[in-house]
């Protein structure tokens, strides 16, 4: 299981303008999910093809509708006219447009005749450019497939003029050999069919794809960077090609440093992960606040809130004694210099904290929770999901939002690809700092499936208990987790924290 790097105190969000489909396969495991992550065509990515051949792209089209194959055609379409005439001149040569464009459109037909799981598999063991392993199997029977479609493809379009047989076989044998550079750089063949697959490669410097892949090969964006850089010279045939990979790959660094910010819970506590942070649970009586203010390793203190009258309160049910208020709990918990963590109970409750947090100017950390959707065996919430979001969002636009399902204590449940698609489907237009609650009795049966959360950089867990955690649990964390994405706010059979 990879654990990516992170910059300390930092993290990394995908640029505003991608917009990323995780398709909703229950057959895949979340991983080959993951890695068949797609950029959804639009129509106005058919204005990228040369006008002469946008009739003939149309007729590809549907053999282009896998792995984002589509989008990836066009952006390299852009490149097509300013490459050839760089490589025209490069060699001194006259490039035959007609084959390269056309070739260009069919290359990558073949993705429509494998199966979803082998489209998944070509993109394991990529966080570099070369393909080996479980890849290497799908990627050489695309060319394979593909040079069958498009020989079809090609014998029954009308061209005018019509293609030779020459020219045919051509594109044919581009389509065959796209991917392997190594036979490209040593064999002689017509230049058209080396051009084709250094356009093809291109698509790995773009825009849309540098970022597609950071969440497709689970890697973090600054090594992309660098071992795109460390390919350009065994990737590319031609030196032009070579100089615009290396130009792109610049906008790449610019657009990364644009989408790095500052994690300011890591930076307020001076730590490196959020395994770092150390938290004190449900602390909602005057007694345990008193001990965890003064504690010098706590830092984040969670309470629960209720609404009773027009009090509020910290309590987690009426039952217990009700000893301390909301603004008493904040009040001490700003004085100390601790986090805290607002674990609403009550939907009654969360305006009204929301403006006294407002007008407090609170500057410490800040997480809001509620579990505003149904869990495995969980009650309806009480949460309106939206509502609570956008509520977060108006009044404290700078907190981590806290956001779960409702739960019920029984060993055999799980977070099930359902629920994670619905909250995925929540969150998908959110550009902020997300935490999703899990419960440590569901973490391993679920793990496959909550994996899918931590598409963003900027996503974490919080892992949490009611009662205390095995050992053999507690070594499964430290072995499997990556802390710097995992938050564990832990308790004892004392209800004391509990430090991993």
């Amino acid at each position: 299981m990879s654990k990516p790097k992170t910059l300390n105190n930092k993290y990394f969000s995908i640029p505003k303008d991608i917009k990323l489909i995780f398709p909703k396969e229950k057959n895949l495991s979340s991983a080959d999910i993951k890695k068949s992550v797609y950029i959804p065509w639009e129509p106005r990515y058919l204005n990228f093809c040369p006008k002469k051949f946008r009739q003939f792209f149309k007729v590809v089209l549907p053999y282009l509708k896998v792995r984002t194959t589509d989008v990836h055609i066009a952006i390299c379409l852009l490149h097509a006219d300013k490459l050839i005439r760089k490589i025209e001149k490069e060699k001194k040569i006259k490039i035959r447009k007609d084959i390269v464009i056309l070739g260009l459109i069919l290359h990558d037909c073949g993705w429509s005749a494998l199966t979803k799981k082998e489209i998944a598999d070509s993109l394991s063991n990529s966080k570099k450019l070369e393909v080996k392993g479980v890849a290497l199997k799908p990627k050489l029977k695309h060319a394979e497939k593909g040079v069958k479609i498009a020989k079809n493809i090609l014998k029954n379009y009308n061209f005018k003029p019509s293609l030779t047989e020459e020219e045919k076989n051509i594109i044919l044998e581009a389509i065959f050999l796209h991917d392997k550079t190594k036979k490209l750089k040593n064999k002689k063949l017509p230049v058209e069919i080396k051009l084709i697959a250094d356009l093809d490669h291109l698509w790995s410097y773009s825009h849309l794809n540098f970022w597609q892949d950071t969440i497709r090969k689970n890697i973090n964006p600054q090594k992309y960077i660098e071992n795109l850089q460390k390919s350009i010279n065994s990737y590319f045939i031609f030196n032009s090609s070579k100089k615009i990979a290396r130009s792109m790959l610049d906008e790449r660094k610019k657009e990364l440093k644009q989408n790095t910010r500052k994690d300011e819970c890591l930076f307020f506590f001076k730590v490196k992960r959020r395994r770092d942070i150390k938290w004190g649970h449900a602390v909602n009586n005057s007694k345990k606040l008193k001990k965890y203010c003064e504690s010098p390793r706590i830092m984040m203190i969670e309470g629960d809130i209720k609404k009773i009258g027009k009090n509020l309160v910290m309590a987690h049910d009426l039952n217990q004694k009700i000893d301390i208020t909301f603004d008493d709990w904040i009040e001490k918990i700003t004085i100390s210099k601790k986090g805290a963590k607002l674990d609403f109970k009550d939907p009654a409750a969360v305006l009204p904290c929301l403006k006294k947090l407002k007008a407090l100017n609170f500057k410490n950390p800040i997480f809001l929770n509620a579990n505003i959707l149904q869990g495995s065996g969980g009650k309806i919430p009480k949460f309106k999901a939206t509502e609570f979001i956008k509520s977060c969002q108006k009044y404290f636009p700078g907190a981590i939002l806290s956001i779960g399902w409702t739960t019920k204590n029984l060993p055999d449940r799980k977070y099930t690809k359902d629920m994670i698609f619905q909250m995925l489907n929540l969150i998908k237009n959110l550009d902020c700092s997300i935490t999703f609650p899990i419960k440590a009795d569901y973490l391993k049966s679920s793990y496959p499936n909550i994996e899918l959360l931590l598409q963003n950089p900027n996503h974490s867990f919080t892992i949490w208990n009611h009662k205390p955690v095995s050992n053999d649990l507690k070594k499964w964390m430290k072995r499997e987790l990556d802390h710097n994405k995992t938050y564990y706010d832990l308790i004892d059979k004392n209800g004391d924290a509990v430090f991993l």
